[in-house]
């Protein structure tokens, strides 16, 4: 089943600092992630720049045991070094916390696997996935539709996507029901009004509209 984790906020420990740990630590940088710790008694020079820069916690040490967990408790771990033992012994001691655990040499012993992701412009993500059986068979599939998809997915999809999102978190606390709530962002979708302004430039008027029918405006 292919789920997209929300990491806003959340920490994430990667255990290696070779190739494959700077590889995922550069798409956890892509999201919203309270904290990213690498411990790795060595690291790639991208690592170290991020380390120097503030956006990632570097610490030069090897992993012997899961005690790591109890100290950072984060909410997903990867194990990323070429040390098949280290990687089972992560992802083992982090089940048994109930922490997610990756390991980057058998993501079929995972409690996830990587997708091949497209990020498109205003915050799309696509993802091309074999269910871990063949990352290079996801990455070829993703290279090929990458082209594609940047077509189809318009400027005006991605302004539809920006005001369903104001709508829908102004409805949080506006409207009790969840079936209330798709009602009205279905009709937003829908209203000729707000796809006329929007193909028209104008953003600001059509969040409005749809933020006037949240609130039962007459039009």
């Amino acid at each position: 089943m292919i789920i997209d984790l929300d990491m806003t906020d959340r920490t994430v420990v990667v255990i290696g600092g070779g190739t494959q740990a700077e590889r995922r630590v550069g798409a956890l940088l892509q999201e919203d992630c309270r904290r990213i710790v690498v411990l790795s008694a060595s690291a790639s020079d991208a690592i170290r720049k991020w380390s120097a820069d503030g956006a990632i916690a570097l610490e030069e040490r090897d992993v012997e045991d899961g005690s790591f967990l109890d100290r950072y408790k984060p909410s997903v771990v990867v194990a990323a070094t070429d040390d098949p033992k280290v990687n089972g012994m992560t992802v083992s001691a982090a089940r048994s916390r109930g922490i997610l655990g990756y390991r980057s040499d058998d993501s079929a012993l995972s409690d996830f696997s990587h997708p091949s992701v497209m990020r498109i412009e205003g915050g799309i993500t696509v993802a091309v996935s074999t269910g871990g059986r063949s990352p290079a068979v996801s990455k070829q599939i993703r290279q090929r539709a990458e082209s594609v998809l940047r077509d189809v997915i318009t400027p005006r999809e991605v302004a539809h996507m920006r005001i369903q999102d104001a709508v829908r978190r102004a409805a949080k606390t506006a409207i009790k029901t969840q079936a209330e709530r798709r009602r009205l962002l279905e009709a937003v979708m829908a209203d000729r009004t707000v796809d006329r302004l929007i193909r028209d430039g104008r953003l600001g008027e059509a969040e409005e509209r749809a933020m006037s029918m949240l609130r039962g405006d007459k039009t």
